[in-house]
């Protein structure tokens, strides 16, 4: 460490260029070979910058600038984890000039003449505690990234337990789904066997049309289980702006998604599960995705806490200026020193079976969204857990919807007839909505690529244009780019199977009057149709 010493770079300030030399001289007889000095003050602002000094020997007593003048600049220039030693040179001080260096910042003297073994013992000893200074302020530096490194690789591990919690949690839902969408595909699937294997059949007009009533429920069934599936990959995104669910709504999804879990794997396991629900529409502030991820960890907490046979229910209403959900269990409870620990992160009583994530996660969604939660349980008697969040204020005026047991050919829903260009490189969408729209007595002019509907634009009369997205050559938002071009006014309606990507993303192409999804409900497309004429 001495010989690291004799490497530090002394800076000598006095306008007695004999005091200069003399200490100058001292100081590489002693091995200090870097040694800087002035005899003008006003050099030394330029000097600590230039030769970034390990410690400085300065007079008081100066022209242009004294020495108190001097250690309030650098005061200013200094940083404070720098640590620039600074020791007095005086012949003769007052006390109450030794007292004012010293609260500006100086931390030794050396009167005048000086002691040529106490110079070098003062100097020393300041230079070994500026060096012990940095040296901890490196270690504290190094100590705190070391933190930061190991706070995000905590973060980041506990992230990757979050999103493997999640992962499986959406593996059991998306099983359930898959086998609800077989059962409506062996629905379609069957009935249409059977008019191919027997045609006779096709003559009992009742016969047919039942069996067509069957058909279009189990196509509405495997739409709304294909939305079922784009709600399960949305699970856990934030909606963009002031989010709203509907907690009844968010619940009923959750049994059917849960269903494989609450039923069909505990039915395997000897167990006998059903669920209650107590529902009323309330709207809450908090996105339903986040809604969805409470629900499916309560609902699954609920399963495996039922041994044998009970019953999970689920009750939403509003209170005073709260959303209320409540999901109550009958299962083997918890124990009070176990209810107190439970939505600790990483508290699991389920040993290697459980990262202890889940109510973790729980409770710092409801935190987040300025809701509570209240966790009610004795051991063999189940549990409750309220969750409140703050109600939402929309307005409830409007369209309430109406039922799709009307028929798709309700009246109410007929415009006059127009001369439609449809557009749709899939012929057999195509011919489907062909027939339905030729069956309103409209007059139907079909193109398969954007380039050809362009073309009959320009040749046609027409009144609606309803077109595809995806499609080769020119698609569907270039085509209406295109003909709005033409300063033409009328109504334009998208189908695509990409509504929710374009819905999130706030990427709706411009000019489009209506975005439908895929598959298309006729009565849905004859509703919006009648919105324009």
């Amino acid at each position: 460490m001495f010989k690291d010493l004799k490497q530090s770079q002394i800076l000598v300030v006095d306008d007695n260029s004999s005091n200069v030399e003399q200490l100058r001289q001292l100081l590489e007889f002693h091995g200090f070979s870097r040694v800087e000095s002035t005899t003008d003050s006003r050099q030394v602002e330029s000097l600590i910058k230039t030769f970034e000094p390990d410690i400085l020997l300065l007079d008081l007593q100066m022209p242009y600038q004294d020495g108190f003048q001097i250690l309030e600049m650098l005061n200013h220039k200094i940083e404070e984890s720098d640590f620039l030693p600074v020791i007095v040179l005086t012949a003769d001080i007052s006390t109450e000039a030794r007292e004012r260096a010293l609260k500006l910042g100086a931390m030794d003297f050396l009167t005048k003449p000086f002691d040529f073994t106490e110079v070098i013992l003062r100097i020393t000893n300041l230079l070994r505690t500026r060096y012990l200074h940095l040296q901890l302020h490196t270690y504290n530096d190094l100590l705190e990234e070391k933190v930061q490194e190991r706070t995000a690789e905590l973060k980041k591990a506990q992230d990757e337990l979050i999103a493997q919690e999640r992962m499986k949690a959406m593996g059991q839902m998306a099983s359930g789904i898959a086998h609800d969408f077989n059962n409506s595909i062996s629905t379609i699937m069957g009935y249409s066997e059977i008019f191919l294997t027997f045609p006779d059949k096709l003559d009992d007009r009742d016969e047919l049309m039942k069996a067509f009533k069957i058909i279009n429920k189990g196509c509405n069934d495997a739409a709304s289980i294909v939305q079922r599936l784009r709600e399960l990959y949305k699970h856990g995104q934030e909606e963009e702006g002031v989010a709203i669910a509907d907690l009844a709504a968010a619940a009923k999804e959750i049994i059917l998604m849960t269903k494989p879990k609450w039923k069909a794997q505990a039915l395997a396991m000897g167990r006998n599960i059903s669920i209650q629900k107590e529902l009323e529409k309330v709207e809450v502030c908090i996105s339903p995705s986040k809604v969805r991820e409470i629900l499916v960890n309560l609902v699954f907490n609920a399963v495996d806490a039922i041994q044998k046979t009970g019953t999970i229910t689920l009750r939403s209403r509003s209170e005073s200026s709260m959303g209320v959900i409540e999901i109550r269990d009958t299962g083997s409870g918890m124990s009070e020193s176990v209810r107190q620990k439970c939505m600790e992160m990483f508290f699991s009583t389920k040993g290697s079976h459980g990262t202890g994530i889940g109510l973790g996660v729980v409770h710092a969604i409801v935190k987040k969204h300025r809701g509570s939660i209240k966790i009610e349980s004795q051991e063999d008697s189940g549990t409750t857990l309220t969750l409140r969040f703050p109600l939402a204020k929309v307005n409830n005026e409007g369209n309430q919807g109406r039922s799709k047991e009307e028929g798709i050919f309700h009246s109410k829903f007929k415009s006059r007839i127009l001369n439609i260009l449809l557009v749709d490189d899939e012929k057999s969408n195509a011919d489907i909505l062909a027939e339905l729209l030729s069956k309103d007595g409209h007059q139907v002019i079909r193109a398969s690529n954007g380039r050809d509907a362009f073309v009959g634009f320009l040749s046609e009369s027409i009144d609606l244009v309803i077109t595809d997205l995806a499609m080769p050559h020119v698609n569907g938002a270039q085509l209406t780019r295109a003909i709005r071009q033409r300063d033409w006014n009328g109504p334009i309606i998208m189908i695509t199977g990409f509504v929710d990507q374009i819905k999130s993303q706030s990427i709706q192409p411009e000019g489009i009057s209506a975005l439908l999804g895929k598959p298309v409900n006729y009565l849905e497309l004859r509703e919006t149709v009648s919105k324009f004429f």
